[in-house]
């Protein structure tokens, strides 16, 4: 039990940096500002390739002719709505002649966004604060605002940023009240997940192999793809694919999930031990923001991923010798460029360093408390045995609670054939150990076809006679008290004649009649005892002298 309650807890442990880890959020490009960010899952977003199906456009009760109307009006090349509607959030970009914002120093900034504010005011936008933010990728200025214009009253904050001759804009509107802590954040989230690709050279593949630089994970690009290859960062790799003719996207995404582990969870591990087999469904569910009928697993020639249909898009995940893999497709099996997403999962190959066997020991943590186990060490043949070992422990635990309530159900039912069959004269213990023999169901049946066992003649003799002696005893003793109520009135009588000498006589010829009345009745009850009255012989019940049939029983007495 300590070795499985220490294995449970170390799971939990890895699934917890597992999905801390994993993004919070959809991988989305922007072909037009050439930029990819990573969209909360609160939010649902479209895009300028926004598709006529797309199941966000009747959730929200709009057209994709509107949509897209609004952002060419507006400026907009993403927008994302939360919260039913109340919480939007907008992308945009604007050409501008400012320098590149991190080419500038504070004081340049400061000038801008005073500008900015100026502005805004223009529009019934009022500048709350402003402050300059420096993310991996960029400069922004970070404004707090509030629109007062009737046809658009909300609460902004915004963060901008100027690169290559275009002003970029990040901005989520609250219409429900200020601007809360949680979709401040959200927004940061966004603006530390952006990659901006101008500057870099995009190129159009005739068919070419990609080597990911940080795994050594290799793939084919099918021709006619524009290839962007974002920015080195450390425990990251990727790039982004284009399709021009169909408006799709592909993001391969390479994340080092074991160097997020601590010292401490790292102990009882090894790199090769972390792969798909040693993750749940459930768990993938949990950290992708899917549901469970969203993910499958499936395997391109032998490459083990799991699989998240989200309706207008798919993602394919792996984990193998402790990286993550993600493989994004903003499109639906149904699009013409699925078969070469296919063809790219298909082709993926895996360094030859992965193929090393998973330790066959779990050390124990240093750290571990002692309550969790005291062996040194803890058998641990693979990740797949593992959760196998786990899932057959708690059936083991399920059929055994099964069988105890199994054994306590036949036990009670059992009792009903037993007093079904005591009522009928028959044996409640015979028919009780029959029940477990021939099953309780069986037993009842029996029973209840059975008639009620009569007793025999002499056995119903006696019982008639030792009940006619018990109700002549009772009959007796009924005269006895009435004799005791006629020596009080005797008693009475006498004292009564000390008392008073002018109506002795009075009294005791009173209590000689009540006397005789008493001998009278006791003498008619004798006699009724005698002649008018007999008993049933089957059920000792007190009958009239011609009665024919009794009426307890029913049965014939003459």
């Amino acid at each position: 039990m300590k070795k499985l309650l220490s294995l449970i807890i170390l799971l939990s442990m890895l699934f917890f940096a597992f999905s801390s880890y994993a993004e919070s959020g959809t991988t989305v490009y922007i072909r037009e500002m050439e930029l990819s960010v990573i969209i909360p899952p609160e939010f649902d977003y479209f895009t300028r390739q926004v598709k006529a199906n797309d199941p966000n456009l009747k959730k929200y009760g709009i057209s994709r002719d509107y949509i897209l109307s609004e952002m060419e009006s507006q400026g907009d090349y993403l927008v994302a709505f939360a919260d039913e509607g109340e919480t939007v959030l907008e992308i945009a970009k604007y050409p501008t002649t400012i320098n590149d914002f991190h080419s500038l120093d504070d004081s340049d900034l400061e000038q801008v966004a005073s500008s900015f504010s100026s502005q805004y005011a223009q529009f019934g936008i009022t500048s709350l604060e402003t402050e300059i933010y420096s993310s991996p990728q960029a400069t922004f200025l970070k404004m707090l605002m509030q629109s007062t214009n009737s046809s658009d009253a909300s609460h902004i904050i915004q963060y901008t940023t100027s690169i290559e001759g275009s002003l970029i804009n990040f901005r989520i509107k609250s219409y429900v009240g200020a601007i809360t802590p949680s979709q401040e954040s959200a927004l940061k989230t966004i603006i530390d997940s952006a990659r901006f690709f101008a500057g870099s050279t995009p190129q159009k593949t005739v068919s070419t192999n990609y080597t990911d630089e940080l795994t050594g994970l290799r793939f084919i690009i099918p021709e006619g793809w524009t290839v962007f290859k974002p920015e080195a960062k450390e425990g990251k790799g990727g790039i982004v694919l284009s399709s021009e003719s169909e408006n799709n996207t592909i993001v391969f995404v390479s994340s080092d999930l074991w160097s997020s582990f601590s010292d401490e969870k790292k102990s009882n591990y090894t790199r090769a031990d972390i792969n798909d087999s040693f993750f749940l469904t459930s768990e993938i569910v949990d950290a992708f923001s899917a549901t469970q009928s969203s993910v499958n697993k499936v395997a391109f020639e032998g490459k083990r991923f799991f699989f998240i249909d989200y309706g207008d898009r798919i993602k394919l995940v792996s984990i193998e010798n402790g990286y993550l893999f993600t493989f994004d497709y903003d499109g639906t099996k149904g699009d013409k460029n699925y078969n070469e997403f296919e063809s790219i999962l298909k082709s993926v190959k895996y360094p030859s360093s992965f193929a090393e066997k998973p330790s066959a020991t779990i050390k124990q943590s240093a750290t571990a408390k002692p309550s969790l186990g005291s062996q040194a060490s803890v058998t641990h043949p693979s990740p797949t045995s593992s959760i196998q070992a786990k899932q057959n422990g708690l059936g083991a635990d399920f059929a055994s609670s099964i069988k105890l309530g199994a054994i306590i159900g036949i036990a009670l039912w059992a009792l009903l054939p037993g007093f079904i069959a005591q009522k009928k004269g028959r044996s409640f213990l015979g028919y009780y150990a029959l029940s477990w023999i021939i099953t309780p169901l069986i037993a009842t049946i029996v029973i209840l076809c059975l008639r009620k066992r009569e007793m025999s003649a002499e056995k119903n003799e006696a019982t008639s006679e030792q009940h006619e002696i018990g109700l002549i005893d009772e009959e007796q003793k009924q005269i006895i008290a009435e004799k005791s109520v006629c020596d009080n009135v005797n008693n009475q009588s006498g004292h009564c004649i000390q008392q008073s000498t002018n109506v002795a006589e009075d009294i005791r010829s009173e209590g000689m009649s009540q006397q005789n009345q008493c001998n009278e009745l006791i003498t008619e009850d004798e006699e009724s005892s005698a002649t008018e009255l007999r008993f049933c012989r089957y059920c000792g019940f007190k009958l009239l002298v011609d009665s024919e049939y009794c009426s307890h029983c029913g049965k014939k007495v003459r």
